[in-house]
């Protein structure tokens, strides 16, 4: 009898079940740019690698000293940039803004 009882309790939970509204937009949102250049860089890349495999020389070979200059330089303008971005309080100034604007930011939190 327990078991019937329970299974009926979970039929029941199975079959409420919760709505929701979902947007859907009337025109398609546009295409990325960088979407289509990584999707040339992948289709540029698995040719060559099709046709190396299959003998062709397409005249894409990279230099390993190359290699390590391009990655190198791809690093350091990552790192640059990484660094001009985050906020670095270096002066003490700066430090002192930056507590007391974290301070203020806390309070708005904690008077929701």
């Amino acid at each position: 009898m327990i078991a019937v009882e329970e299974n009926k309790q979970v039929q029941q939970e199975e079959q409420k079940h919760v709505e929701q509204s979902v947007f859907v937009p009337v025109e398609v949102p546009k295409v990325e740019p960088m979407m289509i250049v990584r999707l040339l860089v992948f289709a540029v890349a698995l040719i060559n690698a099709v046709a190396a495999m299959c003998g062709y020389n397409l005249g894409l070979e990279v230099d390993q000293q190359n290699a390590y200059d391009i990655i190198s330089a791809l690093f350091l303008l990552g790192s640059g940039f990484y660094a001009t971005w985050k906020n670095n309080n270096i002066t003490k100034q700066s430090r002192v803004k930056a507590h007391v604007a974290e301070q203020v930011q806390v309070e708005d939190k904690k008077g929701e």
